[in-house]
């Protein structure tokens, strides 16, 4: 349909791609159809602002031969290429990717537009780990449809069977796919493959094997939540996004995996490989309790992202003094902003833990059970309520997940609330949503 480039905004001096629909293509036939789509794509993107999706920024077919849209340029690889070749065992990643994967359908549904061809190489992974849905050239935007009568478009291994027995598609058509992305995932392949007829066959008439079977290494506990994702009749489905994520927050938590699956680095695989993931998790080291250290990591994920708990174990490991800690971890931050954020949310840290206590946080963290016991019952329903709806925005059906597993290790509601921040990858968005918890707690 078109060819991306790799270009610079000599305006706003950034790196972007751009997609520009063949010259050529005016003189075939089906040209309306693909200038349709191409449209289509542009105006899906543009309705969705979230960070498990590529960004739209700017659009232009003034000129019928060249129209072109600009997107923001993810520096990665595809998902398939990221799963092969990063290092460690699979399950933790392909847990964390189903995570973001989940998050960004979610929203995109809830704009109402359903993707229609989530696969392996519509899906980009940066190179610290986020996940991009891209190449929306075939999505339902609200009751439009751009597809080219009595011809079926997407890929063939993906689709839902609903799309080969010719019937009305929602987002449920996105989920099934899904099904199919996480199987593989986990496996290494497809849950059906062969020939096309074969594949349309299976699709339709036969249930898949349990993924487990298929890879030892998977727990069986998975099994319900493929076996679901993968159903013939979309009723018999998982009925949104949310649903499907939390069917996998659970298996999670059933196995202890807690937050480890989520930042997992390449560095803690390699010295851990084949052991429990949750092993990974940041113990006490002699003077710092395994509370404190994992405090300390929140706070500097936003940052550095999966390295920060390693970073910190090992400065933890040279001293026991806590402003020293920081003032060590602050000194291997790239720029003055990072060192000042981090250091901010440090100090807005204690100031909370203070406001409960009434006393100074010691080095040691003495009280802070106490405080969070005090905490939990002050964190009210509707609170946890306003939060939950404010980070759904930015991080899509999990923060229901997310926030459930805050509230229990929470200071307080600004405490809350910073813990979650963390979670949002881009800065600008994290100040969005605490300032929107803030006005909307008044």
């Amino acid at each position: 349909m078109g060819t991306v480039y790799k270009a610079r905004d000599l305006v706003l001096e950034r790196v972007v791609a751009v997609k520009l629909l063949h010259r050529h293509d005016a003189a075939l036939q089906g040209a309306a159809d693909r200038k349709g789509r191409f449209l289509n794509e542009a105006r899906a993107v543009a309705r969705l602002n979230h960070p498990a999706i590529v960004a739209l920024f700017d659009f232009s077919d003034a000129d019928p031969a060249e129209s072109y849209f600009a997107m923001e340029y993810v520096d990665g690889r595809t998902i398939e290429d990221h799963m092969r070749e990063a290092p460690g065992p699979r399950l933790p990643r392909a847990l964390e990717l189903m995570r973001q994967l989940l998050g960004g359908l979610g929203y995109a549904h809830a704009q109402g537009v359903i993707h229609r061809d989530i696969k392996p190489s519509n899906l980009l992974v940066t190179r610290d780990g986020r996940l991009k849905i891209t190449d929306f050239g075939i999505a339902k935007v609200g009751s439009l449809k751009q597809t080219q009568t009595g011809v079926m478009i997407g890929t063939p291994a993906y689709m839902a069977p609903e799309r080969y027995l010719g019937r009305e598609v929602d987002r449920r058509c996105d989920l099934y796919s899904a099904g199919v992305l996480f199987f593989e995932l986990l496996t290494g392949r497809r849950p059906f493959s062969g020939q096309l007829s074969e594949i349309m066959y299976q699709i339709c008439h036969v249930a898949p094997r349990a993924v487990s079977s298929a890879a030892p290494a998977v727990p069986q506990l998975l099994d319900p939540v493929l076996a679901k994702s993968l159903a013939k009749d979309p009723d018999d489905r998982y009925q949104s996004a949310q649903e499907f994520a939390d069917a996998i927050a659970d298996v999670v938590e059933n196995l202890g995996l807690g937050g480890g699956a989520a930042h997992l680095s390449s560095e803690l695989r390699s010295e851990q490989a084949g052991a429990s993931v949750a092993a990974t998790q940041l113990h006490a080291i002699e003077g710092w309790s395994g509370e404190e250290l994992a405090e300390i990591e929140r706070q500097l994920t936003p940052i550095l992202g999966p390295m920060a708990r390693i970073v910190v174990k090992r400065a933890a490991a040279s001293t026991l003094d806590r402003e020293r800690l920081y003032q060590e971890l602050a000194a291997q931050l790239r720029s003055e902003d990072e060192r000042q954020g981090f250091l901010k949310a440090r100090s807005a840290a204690r100031a909370s833990s203070a406001a409960i206590t009434g006393t100074p946080q010691s080095p040691a963290g003495a009280g802070l059970g106490a405080a969070k016991a005090a905490a939990i019952t002050a964190i009210d329903a509707h609170a946890l309520e306003r939060t939950t709806r404010a980070l759904t925005r930015y991080l899509g059906p999990i923060a229901a997940v997310l926030v459930r597993k805050a509230a229990s290790a929470a200071l307080d509601e600004a405490d809350l609330q910073a813990r979650l921040a963390a979670r949002i990858a881009d800065a600008r968005e994290r100040a969005r949503f605490i300032a929107e918890c803030r006005g909307a707690s008044r």
